[in-house]
């Protein structure tokens, strides 16, 4: 995939430069008007997205990550076996 390139300038500019593309390809052109940088987030929106992030979490009330020694202590609660040591250390 080609890397995107940024041309920076005014409409007359612009329309000079795709003039002088070759036709035969197509393009995808995203306008930002100067300042407006589209991946700058406002502080209250960065808060905005946490807020409805947070309501979408649930626990389903067991590890689910890589938490090994809770995993290791877990299954040996559930098996009755003596736990292994880890990395040398005893349990």
């Amino acid at each position: 995939m080609a890397q995107p390139h940024v041309f920076e300038g005014t409409p007359e500019e612009l329309t000079q430069h795709i003039s002088s593309l070759p036709k035969r390809r197509r393009y995808k052109v995203t306008i930002v008007p100067e300042g407006e940088d589209e991946h700058e987030f406002s502080d209250e929106g960065i808060a905005a997205a946490d807020a409805a992030l947070e309501k979408t979490i649930v626990s389903l009330g067991y590890p689910t990550g890589t938490d090994n020694e809770g995993i290791d202590a877990d299954l040996a609660r559930a098996y009755g076996a003596p736990r292994a040591p880890v990395n040398g250390k005893k349990p």
